[in-house]
């Protein structure tokens, strides 16, 4: 029994260490493997950069440079005598200006800033640029390339029309007249022209915003073809022929009789309005 017994506690303490090895096998430190991360890609910090406005061009600068001191004796002459060599087609401009300026002097705007915004529009020989008065008022110049070198459009500086607009809305002229003005849509349907199916209506307004006035043009016609203004209500000056209907019993109501142009400056050397 004492033999049996002593094999007995032999084989638990085999068994028992065979369980420990295999115990402490199994949790044995290994070395460290190196983790599998994804792929990543090495990019560069993005530096957010101002972009350089478009470099001036060797022609953009010769025309600067010529311009900038015809501007400035334009907008600081006091007198038509000094005008006269500096605006397109003298000979035209010199009557309308003697009937503009009645006592031949000009209340000098001055210059305060030229290219006020750094933008030049070209069409044809016509380049506009926007020019700050002393006044704070910045406003268009238009510069002609004529044969006697470059020239300032007066007619649309000032907004010239033929007539005076106080002279056409008392005389109800049913000759047509041209005028420089703003066109923006506007929803009037009255006397003469109270049917909005035959007629469409804009308001046009002088240059100086003195005078606002209804005009018509007959829906579906070329005239109405050219007159619609943009979607967005915005404002566009345009050249137009007005007239005032036969016994007109408003002095604010009147016919686009023609599209002379849109914009203010006209292409031609010897414009008709």
């Amino acid at each position: 029994m004492l033999w049996m017994l002593m094999g007995g506690v032999a084989l638990f303490l085999l068994i028992l260490a065979g369980v420990l090895v295999t115990m402490l096998g199994g949790n044995a430190v290994r070395p460290p493997v190196a983790a599998s991360l994804p792929a990543t890609t090495t990019t560069a910090p993005t530096v957010k950069t101002e972009v350089a406005p478009a470099p001036v061009t060797a022609s953009d600068a010769a025309f600067l440079a010529e311009a900038e001191p015809l501007a400035k004796k334009f907008l600081e002459a006091r007198r038509i005598d000094e005008l006269l060599p500096l605006v397109r087609n003298p000979g035209v401009a010199e009557a309308r200006m003697r009937r503009y300026y009645p006592d031949g002097t000009i209340a000098s705007p001055g210059m305060a800033a030229f290219n006020v915004d750094s933008t030049i529009t070209r069409l044809g020989t016509i380049t506009r640029l926007k020019v700050r008065t002393r006044d704070y008022a910045e406003k268009a110049l238009a510069l002609v390339a004529t044969p006697q070198g470059l020239k300032i459009d007066w007619e649309s500086w000032v907004g010239w029309s033929d007539m005076p607009w106080q002279d056409f809305l008392a005389s109800k002229s049913t000759t047509p007249h041209a005028f420089r003005l703003i066109l923006d849509n506007v929803d009037y349907y009255n006397f003469a022209f109270s049917d909005d199916v035959k007629w469409q209506a804009y308001r046009l307004s002088s240059p100086d915003e003195t005078h606002a006035i209804y005009g018509y043009a007959e829906r579906g016609s070329k005239v109405n073809g050219r007159l619609r203004p943009p979607s967005d209500g915005a404002q566009i000056p345009m050249i137009l022929m007005l007239k005032f209907p036969p016994s007109a019993t408003s002095n604010n109501q009147v016919l686009v009789d023609q599209v002379v142009a849109d914009g203010w400056v006209l292409e031609s050397e010897s414009p008709p309005p």
